[in-house]
């Protein structure tokens, strides 16, 4: 049975259906404030003011980026499965309170190793009904011809928000303190994201005196275990999973790394802020081109440069290199981010999409654990992140090989 593209009277497109535009904006809205930015994006900030009060080792601060990744990427199935059932708004919705309580919380942490790590253990859980997978599982409900589109218009939030998160915590740290500095960006978060997923956001189109405005039928497609039999399922997990190590062990050290070498506090922030403009560039770019280009070769260039984005920040040389080195990697994080939700719609259908593409997001973010603490190693055991970098360099060319023919270009929906 093959996934029905709906026609041009039933998709909910940019040009025939304008509350569908609301929606791509309502998403990249709550992505701009989702965990991601606003947790995961200014740990890097954060080290160093929490050294400077603990007296932890920078690998054990790190260590809180990476408990709260494992659990996002344990818990990403589970959502998936909440996705499927009652659909996304709903867990975007209670999922932002609870992830505002928790980061806001994070300011009030004793002098205790074991609460930090409780406290990033929460962020992550409550913080994952809040990631790309679960607002991108709104927008297959709403488009088929432009999904790609679609997904790049959305996914600028995450780049806008891993742009403007860490310069925003860092002026948050001088005005108030680190402690009063979560605080605020709960608040933050508490007041944006409900407020759009309680009044702009919607799961699907309306009915209409046309008809259902929904594109797909939910019941089409392959479920998991028909996925899971499938070949590309495993090549995507594989080629995810090493690239996310490669790119999260870069970002998470990259304030570090760079005020090592002599750089202010502010300008190493403002660097890192880069990651984010790359990732804003390469998801809106990623998201055009993948209605006209192959996935397989999107994804084969930006993972190359990341590569290439290793070697360059391994020079230790200042300017360019070091710019360069940060717009490649956060490139490929927001190739990354678009590919999986295009490819799984494509190829997997929509009757069991939160479920597959939670397994997926999940699985990739289980090794975004390995990367910060790879680097973090690599500084505390030699006091120089430079193994780290060179360790880095052969996931990011492998994950390069296995995207070759991943998806032919323009392949349609297909089903078991």
């Amino acid at each position: 049975m093959a996934v029905r593209a709906g026609t041009d009277a039933d998709r909910g497109e940019l040009d025939g259906m304008p509350y569908a535009a609301v929606i791509v904006i309502s998403c990249a809205v709550g992505l701009t404030f989702s965990v991601s930015p606003m947790f995961f994006s200014t740990i890097p900030v954060f080290l160093k003011p929490l050294v400077g009060e603990f007296g932890w080792g920078r690998t054990q601060v790190v260590a809180g980026l990476s408990i709260g990744t494992l659990a996002v990427a344990l818990s990403a199935p589970f959502f998936g499965r909440l996705i499927d059932r009652f659909g996304p708004r709903r867990l975007i919705l209670v999922s932002t309170v609870l992830l505002s309580i928790a980061i806001a919380l994070m300011g009030a942490i004793p002098d205790s190793y074991a609460a930090y790590l409780a406290g990033a253990a929460v962020i992550g859980f409550t913080g994952t009904g809040t990631n790309t997978f679960v607002y991108l599982a709104v927008l297959p409900r709403w488009f088929d011809g432009r999904l790609g589109t679609s997904l790049g218009f959305a996914m600028i939030g995450v780049g806008l928000g891993q742009a403007i998160g860490p310069i925003y915590a860092n002026w948050l740290i001088s005005a108030m303190g680190w402690r009063g500095a979560y605080a605020a960006l709960g608040l933050t978060v508490l007041v944006i994201t409900v407020s759009n997923a309680s009044f702009i956001l919607r799961d699907r189109p309306s009915r209409t005196e046309d008809g259902p405005r929904s594109i797909v039928v939910d019941a089409e497609g392959m479920t998991f275990a028909e996925a899971a039999r499938c070949l590309v399922f495993w090549r995507l997990i594989a080629a995810f999973c090493l690239i996310t190590v490669a790119i999260t062990g870069i970002a998470a050290h990259v304030v570090p790394i760079l005020t090592d070498r002599g750089m202010s506090p502010a300008a190493a922030a403002g660097t890192a802020g880069l990651t984010g403009v790359a990732v804003l560039v390469g998801r809106f770019a990623t998201g055009i081109l993948l209605d006209h280009v192959s996935a397989s070769l999107l994804g084969i260039v930006s993972f190359l440069g990341t590569a290439a984005g290793i070697l360059l920040l391994r020079t230790g040389l200042p300017g360019w290199p070091v710019v360069a080195a940060v717009l490649l990697c956060g490139t490929a994080l927001g190739v990354e981010g678009d590919l999986t939700a295009y490819i799984v719609r494509r190829t997997f259908g929509m009757k069991s999409f939160g479920v597959i593409y939670g397994v997926l997001f999940g699985a990739f973010n289980l090794d975004a654990v390995i990367g910060p603490l790879l680097m973090g190693a690599s500084f505390d055991l030699t006091g120089s992140y430079d193994p780290g970098m060179k360790a880095l360099i052969a996931p990011a060319l492998v994950s390069a090989l296995l995207m070759i023919r991943v998806l032919p270009p323009r392949r349609p929906l297909m089903a078991a």
